[in-house]
This record gives C-alpha cells, structure tokens and sequence, in this order.
C-alpha cells in the first residue's frame, strides 16, 4: 500500500474496531481500555482455518476446538482423536503522525493505547482482554461474531524525529480464535467421550470432577493428569486449558 492508498484508507468512513471485554462471552466491556479503532484500515488480513487429520487419516473436527495431537510437548499422542484447531486472523497496519494522516498525534500513545486493549494482563480476568474483531460483515459467520485474543504482536518503528522520537510504525499482529466455556458446553457432540475435548478451569475444579463431567467417571484423573503435565489434580488454576482425550473405557 502506497502512501496515497494509506491516505484514502485513513479517511474512508469505516474503520477496523477492536473491542475489548472481561468476561469469555462477550458481554461485559473493559471500561479501562473498552475499544481501539485504527487509523489506518489493513490492505490485507489473512484468516487461518486450520484442521488437522486423525490417526485414520480421516478429516477431524472437534466441538472444543483443540489444536494439538502431541500434548504440552509429553511426547503423548492422541490416536484417532478429532481435531479443529482454533482460527487465527493476522494483519498489518500502520500509524502514522508526520501529519499526512490524521488521528495520530504521537505513535507511542497510539501503541499504548492499543496495548491497554489488546496485550495488557488484567489479573482479575487471568490475562488479556477477550476480544471482538469488527470491520463491516468480515468477522461474523451466521449468527457468531470472531472472539478472540490477542497472539502475537510484532512492532517495526519506521521513521523518526531528530530526537529520535517514532514518527511511523508498523503493527503486525495476529488473533488467535476463543471460544468460551458456555459456548463448547451448548454443542451437541461436546458429551462424547470418544473426541477430544478442551475445557477451562473454573473457581473450585478439581481435575476428578472434570473427568466425571466428560467421560462420566472420575477414574480418569492419573491419565490426564499425565498427558497434561499436571503435578497437582485438586490445586488447578482458574482459567487453564485442559485437554481430556478419548480413553478406551
């Protein structure tokens, strides 16, 4: 994108909103950092959809959106388990306050004022703000809108002032998918002990409870203890992804 596609970006009507909330569905904004509206739109945005196979080769997709076969690096592999990895979207854009373009007074602001919405930790939610990504229909499939979190976030400072103050930079970043607890709760094949489910801790899990809820007996607990890398099955933190794969039961 040139400069004078930046400026004509700069100045359309709508922008690509980032919104920020502190609880998984949605619902309640950050009134610290409630939103961020970029300056200037990206040119090109990438949505990943990633699906893995099973051990029979055969496509897989699971309710809990799990993404991995090999678990916590335990050299564990989940045979036959039925795989959707979350979605990601990525993109670039840039801020700009030579003045060419408006609504950017001082980069730095801009990319602290982005942090506060999308990077900060907020202990009273065990990490970084749930997010809705929003520019025209792009992130809503049926009647759900992306909700994610932020990945990853790589700055390149480009232009500068005499006294060394960034003048431009680049912001490359990318949204992994969430999907909250409630959400996975209301799909249909979410009971199945035979898929491989994901699930987030809550206050007072503990993790034979969990395994009562999934596979309808609590036995299982030393297995996904083992496959989760857990040293404690009754000490679990709230807001951890566990993973509880299909058992020959």
């Amino acid at each position: 994108m040139n400069l004078n596609d930046k400026i004509e970006s700069a100045t359309s009507t709508i922008k690509l909103k980032i919104e920020a909330f502190t609880d998984e569905e949605c619902t309640n904004p950050n009134t610290k950092a409630k939103e961020i509206e970029l300056q200037i739109n990206p040119d090109t945005i990438t949505h990943d959809h990633p699906i893995t196979t099973n051990g029979k080769g055969e496509s897989a997709i699971s309710s809990e959106g799990a993404n991995e076969t090999e678990v916590n690096g335990s050299g564990i592999s989940i045979p036959g388990a039925s795989i959707r990895q979350m979605q990601t979207v990525s993109f670039k854009f840039t801020l700009d306050s030579t003045g060419v373009i408006d609504n950017c007074d001082d980069v730095l602001v801009k990319i602290a004022d982005f942090k506060k919405v999308c990077y900060h930790y907020y202990g009273t939610i065990h990490g970084s703000n749930y997010l809705k990504l929003k520019w025209g229909g792009l992130f809503v499939e049926g009647d759900r809108e992306f909700t994610c979190r932020l990945k990853k976030l790589n700055i390149t400072y480009k232009m500068f002032s005499p006294d060394g103050h960034p003048l431009r930079a680049e912001l490359d970043c990318a949204f992994e998918q969430f999907l909250s607890s409630d959400h996975i709760d209301k799909v249909k094949t979410n009971s199945s002990p035979d898929l491989t489910h994901m699930k987030t801790t809550r206050l007072g899990d503990t993790l034979p409870i969990m395994c009562k809820d999934v596979y309808g007996d609590p036995k299982y607990y030393l297995q996904v203890a083992k496959i989760n890398g857990l040293t404690s099955i009754y000490q679990l933190q709230s807001g951890q992804r566990l993973i509880f794969p299909p058992i020959e039961q």
